[in-house]
């Protein structure tokens, strides 16, 4: 009897997973069920956003200063939308103004680049120093930015290791101030010396840049400065003339200056709205000054090359070898003398 319950129970759960199998074979998909029921419509879209926001701007070069007032600003951009580009600017007054440049680019999220030129001598901007900075959103919340800065004036300097020379050590700031025979001396060239050893560094030649395509200013005189590193005392200083000059020159061995650190200044006036204003470039230097030659005695003493010291050296160890002397042979004479 219970045998037969058994059976009967799986002949009936055999049936039930049978059944459930057709029925479900006879249903349509759900593709075909939406296709075919009028009352129900929908669209799924779907975009893959795989960017991490990051913007770059490749231009202007951060921390330069520039004479042209015709900037060119470039970056690329990935994973943003909705890209804002701001511009900040101090004018030479202290006066800061923020801008927005241009209308929002919609990128979609989508990789790009873009490339526009900014004129600085319109009526918005002028000399001074700007910030410029580029901000999208990104799809979780986290925008991408980048910012750089650079400055906008009618004259650069840059001061460079005067070519065929020995160079010397510095602060690798390159832009920094201008200097060279401003003390009238009229002398170009090498210091003049010749023997002892060279000098390290103390030639510069400096290259001022101008603007000369807004017309917003004009550059009236330029002053160089060298002072000691260390104490910031100012050892010399003089004006740069003829200027405006595309190239100027320095030498310290010139001013008798001594081995050392100094730092270089440049000072550049110019006119802007009828005002004056100035303008400095500045780069620090190490500078090791030519030691004196050793004097040639001729013979055999100038063969040897004997240094000062030296000769300083070997007179005493002499007169110390007379002196010992003279007082043994007086002892002597002093002892024999008793003994008569």
């Amino acid at each position: 009897m219970k045998k037969t319950q058994k059976r009967i129970a799986g002949f009936c759960g055999l049936a039930a997973v049978v059944a459930t199998t057709v029925v479900a074979a006879t249903l349509p998909g759900p593709d075909v069920s939406a296709a075919t029921n009028s009352s129900f419509t929908d669209t799924l879209n779907v975009r893959v956003v795989g960017e991490k926001p990051n913007i770059i701007i490749s231009k202007p070069t951060p921390d330069s200063t520039v004479v042209s007032p015709f900037q060119e600003l470039s970056f690329t951009y990935e994973g943003v939308n909705d890209i804002v580009i701001t511009i900040t600017y101090t004018d030479l007054d202290g006066v800061t103004h923020t801008s927005t440049y241009g209308s929002p680019i919609h990128a979609d999220y989508v990789p790009g680049s873009f490339s526009d030129t900014i004129d600085l001598s319109g009526e918005e901007f002028g000399y001074g120093d700007y910030i410029i900075t580029i901000e999208g959103s990104g799809t979780d919340g986290v925008p991408g930015v980048d910012s750089i800065n650079f400055s906008y004036y009618p004259a650069s300097v840059e001061i460079i290791d005067t070519p065929g020379t020995s160079g010397g050590s510095s602060d690798g700031s390159g832009q920094g101030d201008g200097s060279g025979q401003g003390d009238g001396s009229g002398q170009s060239g090498g210091s003049g010396q010749s023997g002892g050893s060279g000098a390290v560094g103390g030639d510069y030649t400096v290259k001022f840049d101008y603007d000369n395509e807004s017309g917003l200013g004009v550059t009236t005189d330029a002053t160089v400065s060298i002072s000691d590193t260390n104490s910031g005392k100012v050892v010399k200083e003089f004006p740069v003339e003829p200027f405006p000059t595309d190239t100027y020159r320095i030498i310290f061995a010139n001013y008798g200056l001594p081995s050392g650190t100094y730092t270089i200044t440049v000072r550049i006036g110019y006119t802007y709205n009828g005002n004056t204003y100035y303008v400095y470039y500045t780069r620090t230097v190490t500078y090791k000054a030519a030691s004196m030659a050793v004097p040639n005695t001729g013979g055999i003493l100038g063969e040897l090359n004997i240094s000062k010291s030296d000769y300083l050296i070997t007179g005493l160890i002499i007169f110390g070898l007379v002196g010992v002397a003279g007082f043994t042979f007086v002892m002597r004479r002093g002892n024999s003398k008793g003994r008569r």
